[in-house]
Parts: structure tokens; C-alpha cells; sequence
């Protein structure tokens, strides 16, 4: 922007809408606007809409300000609470996990956007071995989303006892819900999973399979160097929205 047009601009806001604002053109070419006409020149008015008055800006600027706050309340993150339950089931010559077992909820926001990845800090986890022998581990969280639709798509697992690195087991869901102003228990969340022995892919696939056949059911399938996983149930207890704290 040039300085003569700033200067031009300056003075228009400075101009009382009274008086009137004209326009004309002075000895050089250029383009000037002033309150009063100069003598023995041609000048046009110039039609310049008339500002609000103080008390209608003041309004518009108390709506603006409430819409602000409103999505701000809308937008702010709230408590998830909720428990998951990871299972194992003994087999033949299998070595059953041992804590401890570190576990990350990997959840997908329902109206798109990047996965989000909380780690379990749960300070005084659970590890519970069931008389036919069944371990399961059970760890309490607490999350900070905010309000929308969520699904849990992964739990991801570390633990020695189980491979080296970190495993990946795909849930397919819950869905659950986060309402605004408050927080909500979306309840247990518990997957079973079959500890085959060591031994090779096609080994375990085999072994799957009948376990499938026997179920009548597809059923997932973790091969683990140290001992392939087949999941074998999952149980939801999420309460309803009459339930939320």
C-alpha cells in the first residue's frame, strides 16, 4: 500500500459522515477526497454508509464474545473413565504371561482425524490367576477427550513375557460417547486371548483353525515368536448415558 493511499484511507476514517465527503481531482491526476468541495473544481459526493451507532457494536461484540465462550465450553476436554481386562488362557506345553503388562488404549475419534494413544498408569494394577488357571490382568484409566464419539481400535501391549517388541491387538470397537460438562465411565472392557507354545506360523495356524472350527467362529490370530495368541472372547459391560457421573 502506498503512503498516499494510507494517508487517503486515514483521513476517510477520520472524515465526520455530516459534513459529507467529496471527491475530485487536483492539478497532478490524483484522486482527492475532502469534507468540502475545493472552488472552481468539479467535485462528487461520495456516499459513505453511516456507522452503527456505539451500542449496536457493543452488542455485536457481547455476541461474538458468548459464541467464543460457548465453544470453548464445548470444545473442553472432559474425563473418560474405564477399565480393560486382557485375559489368557493356558494350553498344552504353553507358558502363561507374567506381569507386568503395559498397555496404551489406542482410540479413533468417530468424526475423523488421527488416533489418539493414552498409556495405562494405572499405580496399582491387577494380575489375577483364576483356579483353572486363566491370568488376567486388570488396569483402571482415566482419559481426557473431548466431547464426541470415540472407538477403541487397538490395545497395545508390552510385555517380555509375551514378545520382545510391542504387540498390536485389534478390537474392533467399543463405541462410546463423551458429553459435554461431564465426565462418563465407559465401563470394562475384557479380551481373552489363547497362549499357544512357541512354534512356527504354520503350526499355529493350524491350531487356530481347529480352535475356530470347534467355536464355529473366525477367530484372531497374534503369532508371537514366543507363543502365538488367538483371541478367543471379549466382554463389554459399558453402562448406559442414565449411568454417566
Amino acid at each position: 500500500m502506498s503512503r498516499y493511499l494510507l494517508i487517503l484511507l486515514i483521513f476517510l476514517a477520520g472524515v465526520t459522515i455530516a459534513g459529507g465527503v467529496y471527491k475530485w481531482v487536483d492539478e497532478r491526476g490524483r484522486t482527492v477526497y475532502s469534507e468540502t468541495p475545493p472552488p472552481g473544481k468539479a467535485a462528487q459526493p461520495v456516499d459513505i454508509s453511516p456507522q452503527p451507532p456505539k451500542e449496536v457494536l457493543e452488542r455485536a461484540q457481547q455476541g461474538l464474545e458468548k459464541q467464543r465462550q460457548e465453544r470453548q465450553r464445548r470444545e473442553q476436554p472432559q474425563e473418560v473413565l474405564g477399565s480393560v481386562v486382557l485375559g489368557f488362557v493356558p494350553t498344552a506345553l504353553a507358558a502363561m504371561p507374567q506381569p507386568p503388562v503395559n498397555l496404551t488404549v489406542v482410540i479413533q475419534p468417530m468424526a475423523g482425524g488421527s488416533e489418539l494413544r493414552f498409556k495405562i498408569t494405572d499405580p496399582s494394577p491387577q494380575w489375577k490367576v483364576e483356579k483353572d488357571k486363566v491370568a488376567a490382568s486388570r488396569q483402571d484409566f482415566t482419559l481426557s477427550l473431548k466431547p464426541g464419539s470415540y472407538k477403541i481400535v487397538a490395545l497395545e501391549v508390552e510385555s517380555q513375557s509375551l514378545s520382545d517388541s510391542r504387540v498390536s491387538l485389534v478390537t474392533g470397537g467399543p463405541h462410546f460417547a463423551v458429553p459435554e460438562e461431564n465426565c462418563v465411565h465407559i465401563g470394562r472392557i475384557a479380551f481373552f486371548y489363547a497362549r499357544l507354545p512357541p512354534g512356527s506360523l504354520a503350526q499355529a495356524q493350524a491350531v487356530s483353525k481347529e480352535m475356530a472350527k470347534e467355536q464355529g467362529k473366525p477367530l484372531l490370530l497374534v503369532y508371537l515368536m514366543k507363543g502365538a495368541l488367538v483371541g478367543v472372547s471379549a466382554a463389554v459391560d459399558i453402562p448406559g448415558e442414565d449411568e454417566a457421573l
